[in-house]
C-alpha cells in the first residue's frame, strides 16, 4: 500500500517538475528583452550612433577648366601702324623729291625696316632687300599702296604700310632749273608739284626750241658753272627713242645750242 502511494506520487511530481523547469527557462530568455525594452521606453529619444563615413580612397577629379584663349603663333603682338596726324590736311600733297618721309611697316621684319628716309633725286625710296621704289608724284596714300603691294608680292604677307612727309623739301626752297640758248622762253622755271622735272618738260615748258635749236645739242651744267658737272644730250635722240629722257635737279643749268646751217 505505502510503495503504490509513493510510486504515484513520483509519477505525479514529474509533470510537475518539467513545467517548472519550462517556466524557469521562460523567464531567463524574456528578463533581458525585457530589460532592453524598459531602456528604450526610459530614453524614447536617445540618439542612434552615427555611422562614420568610409573614406574615399579616390578623390574625385577636379571639373575641367575652361578652355585658355588661343595663345598667337608666332611673333608677339605688335601695334599696328597708323599715321600721327591722321590723314589731315596733307593728304593730298604730291610727294616731291628732296622731301623727308616716314615709312612704318607691319609686320615688323629684321631684314625689311622702315624709318625717315629721303626721297631721291630719281624719285626713288631705298628699302632693304626690296630695292628701290618709285615714290614721286604721288600723295602719301598712293605711295603706301605702291609700297605695300611690292612687299606683298616677294616678302611680306599682306604688310601695311604707313607714310608721313616729315619735311618738304619745296617748302624750304623752291626748286627750278634754267634754260638758256635756243629755246622760246629762256629764264628760270620751276619744278611741277610731281617732282619730277626732265629735260624734254623744260623744254616745253620753255615754249618749247626756237628755230634756229640745235636740238642734237644740248649741255645740261650741274652744280654750278665753274666746277659742275657737265652733261651732253641729244634731244633727237630722245624724242625717237634711242636714248631715256633725262632727270633734271634743281639748279641745273640747260643750254640748248644753235643751228648753224
Amino acid at each position: 500500500m505505502f510503495s503504490r502511494a509513493s510510486t504515484g506520487q513520483r509519477k505525479i511530481r514529474k509533470p510537475v517538475a518539467l513545467a517548472f523547469l519550462a517556466l524557469s527557462l521562460n523567464l531567463a530568455w524574456n528578463a533581458p528583452v525585457a530589460a532592453i525594452a524598459a531602456e528604450a521606453e526610459e530614453s524614447p529619444s536617445a540618439p542612434v550612433a552615427a555611422i562614420a563615413p568610409v573614406p574615399a580612397v579616390f578623390a574625385p577629379a577636379p571639373a575641367p577648366a575652361e578652355a585658355a584663349a588661343p595663345v598667337a603663333a608666332g611673333r608677339a603682338e605688335i601695334a599696328k601702324p597708323s599715321r600721327s596726324g591722321g590723314e589731315g590736311k596733307d593728304k593730298d600733297y604730291i610727294i616731291q623729291t628732296g622731301d623727308r618721309i616716314k615709312i612704318t611697316i607691319y609686320p615688323e621684319d629684321d631684314h625689311i625696316k622702315g624709318g625717315e628716309m629721303e626721297v631721291s633725286s630719281e624719285g626713288n625710296i631705298t628699302l632693304s632687300l626690296a630695292g628701290k621704289i618709285e615714290v614721286v608724284g604721288k600723295t602719301a596714300i598712293q605711295a603706301e599702296r605702291s609700297v605695300a603691294e611690292i612687299l606683298d608680292r616677294d616678302y611680306l604677307v599682306n604688310p601695311e604700310v604707313v607714310i608721313e612727309v616729315v619735311e618738304k623739301f619745296a617748302s624750304d626752297k623752291e626748286k627750278s632749273v634754267v634754260l638758256l640758248g635756243q629755246v622760246k622762253s629762256p629764264g628760270s622755271h620751276p619744278f611741277p608739284k610731281t617732282g619730277r622735272f626732265t629735260l624734254l618738260q623744260a623744254i616745253a615748258v620753255a615754249g618749247g626750241f626756237a628755230d634756229v635749236a640745235n636740238i642734237k645739242k644740248i649741255k645740261i651744267i650741274r652744280g654750278g658753272e665753274d666746277k659742275g658737272e657737265v652733261i651732253r644730250a641729244n634731244a633727237d635722240n630722245i624724242i625717237s627713242g634711242k636714248d631715256p629722257d633725262i632727270e633734271l635737279q634743281d639748279g641745273d643749268i640747260i643750254n640748248v645750242a644753235e643751228s648753224l646751217f
